[in-house]
């Protein structure tokens, strides 16, 4: 009698090992996964939720499963991202279009103040100015200062002081 060999699938994004099925093999984000590596890994996971169940009924987990858990987990990332850097690179060759990584919080967040700057009306006068007569009103107006310039400052400088102030008030309640 054979002995009968899973298949798997990694999922391209997550990285997460799933049973072979017909129905998530057709999907484009799946692709095949070794078996033996699959096994590695799923065995791998178990030991560590083992460990740590039986650890954390007592007072604590120890220093030293702490440690090694930090340790494979870090190995671990290392793997799933040369994995997954393989995966999508096949895949692309396979010509299946591949989703890109989502993006971390301080990605989206820097998306966001620069769409932000971009679409600041006052931005937008700014950059339109042509006379430093024109860049005085505008701060003596906004701030209520005077600007306090070196003599042969030009235009840009004077553009660049009143940009730096109007973007510094447009965040000035979210960078605390």
């Amino acid at each position: 009698m054979a002995i009968k060999t899973n298949k798997y699938l990694v999922q391209s994004g997550t990285g997460r090992i799933y049973i072979f099925s017909k129905e998530l093999a057709n999907r484009k984000d799946m692709a095949e996964f070794d078996p033996d590596r699959a096994k590695i890994r799923i065995e791998r996971k178990k030991r560590h939720l083992e460990d740590l169940q039986n650890e954390n009924r007592t007072a604590g987990i120890s220093k030293e499963i702490l440690d090694t858990v930090a340790e494979e987990t870090a190995i671990d990332k290392q793997i799933e991202a040369i994995e997954m850097a393989n995966l999508k690179k096949q895949l692309k060759e396979e010509g299946v279009e591949v989703e890109p990584d989502p993006k971390t919080e301080e990605e989206l967040e820097q998306e966001a103040r620069e769409q932000a700057i971009d679409n600041d009306p006052d931005i937008q006068k700014i950059e339109a100015m042509t006379s430093i007569d024109e860049v005085e009103e505008y701060i003596a107006i906004e701030f209520g200062e005077e600007l306090d310039m070196p003599d042969d400052a030009d235009l840009d400088t004077y553009k660049e002081e009143a940009l730096n102030r109007r973007i510094n008030r447009l965040f000035e309640s979210t960078d605390k």
